[in-house]
């Protein structure tokens, strides 16, 4: 397993969050690809979106149910600062994590 996905356990962990991680057989790009995989709603899916801060370069992951979407603007203003949609090769490094890759968390969002 990968460290970026026992980060997130320990950080759910840390905050009494119930989860299973489970490692699909083939690779997903879309929450909808994920949550057909494992036989939920999208909503059932999170989702992770990687920025990188134009001025400071400082990584900023949004995890969002993946029914939602995330208004970029609003971040940004709430952030003070313009962002950018990390390249895959910036996510892997900033996140390691790939990008589409296997792992997937099953939640209980919108439930």
């Amino acid at each position: 397993m990968s460290r970026g996905v026992e980060r997130v356990r320990t950080i759910l962990d840390e905050h009494g969050l119930g989860h299973r991680v489970v490692r699909l057989e083939a690779r997903t790009h879309t929450a909808r690809e994920a949550a057909e995989a494992l036989g939920v709603e999208v909503a059932q899916i999170a989702k992770s979106i990687v920025f990188q801060a134009s001025s400071s370069g400082r990584p900023v992951v949004v995890i969002t149910r993946g029914d939602r979407r995330v208004d970029e603007k609003s971040l940004e203003v709430w952030l003070e600062e313009p962002l950018q949609r990390a390249t895959p090769t910036d996510s892997a490094v900033l996140t390691h994590v790939l990008p589409s890759s296997n792992w997937s968390r099953p939640t209980n969002f919108g439930r």
